[in-house]
């Protein structure tokens, strides 16, 4: 059974690899074939991605991730939090 976003059901989905990023990871994600997920690996890190939405999740655990401001992925409630302290910073 091939996987699905369970928010699209987009079937074309791509990996996340992380670690340092080089040229040719960057050729492949501009290419589509990767999503490239940052150089901090901890457990329960996304690990697919679907570009007809954007939604990262990790495939074993479920958990969702979005996209944090600086182009990280957390966990909805920490986009949340971080998306307050910008907000409450950024005024100042």
């Amino acid at each position: 059974m091939r996987k699905k976003c369970p928010l699209c059901k987009n079937v074309k989905l791509v990996e996340i690899v992380y670690g340092f990023a080089t040229e040719t990871l960057f050729k492949q994600e501009k290419a589509g074939r990767i999503k490239i997920g940052g150089c901090v690996v901890v457990p329960g890190c996304p690990d697919l991605y679907c570009p007809g939405c954007g939604n990262a999740w990790n495939s074993k655990s479920g958990q969702k991730f979005v996209m944090g401001l600086l182009g990280e992925f957390l966990t909805p409630e920490k986009a949340e939090q971080q998306k307050k302290w910008f907000e409450r910073y950024s005024s100042q």
